[in-house]
């Protein structure tokens, strides 16, 4: 595996940035999207209140114990390589969440979701640390 990539001094291609924009975006979406949702989720699934929040808890959890397994499979297969893989598959787990039929469902497409959404942020971070030059970041 080739190591990770350094900031050369050279500016990484605008469509790079805005990739990772709109991927960090689309996490963060996702991640306040769902606390809004349990009282359509609570009517829709004709469950308590309680089960419905337990959707954004699951999701919740694994958004945050995924972190650290995340840095490291980044460090490992590529930064390019992890958010790609998560974006796609938190994609695939919203869709399945969508149509999920019942508690069960939902709750294991949501956990899932977390998980792999979880990745994009810190990922797209580190890649920013790792390729674009100091001169070109936002100050602190």
């Amino acid at each position: 595996m080739p190591p990770p990539a350094r900031a050369t001094g050279e500016d990484a291609p605008p469509h790079v940035e805005r990739i990772l924009r709109l991927a960090s975006f689309v996490s963060a979406l996702d991640r306040f999207t769902i606390p809004p949702l349990i009282v359509p989720i609570h009517a829709s699934l004709g469950i308590s209140l309680r089960a419905a929040a337990a959707v954004a808890t699951a999701y919740f959890i694994a958004y945050g114990v995924g972190q650290p397994l995340w840095g490291a499979a980044s460090d490992r297969f590529g930064r390019v390589r992890v958010m790609r893989g998560a974006v796609i598959g938190g994609a695939l787990a919203c869709a399945l969440a969508a149509a999920a039929p019942t508690l069960p469902a939902l709750l294991g497409a949501r956990a899932v979701g977390g998980l792999l959404v979880g990745a994009v942020v810190p990922t797209a971070i580190t890649y920013v640390g790792d390729t674009i030059p100091v001169r070109r970041r936002q100050p602190a």
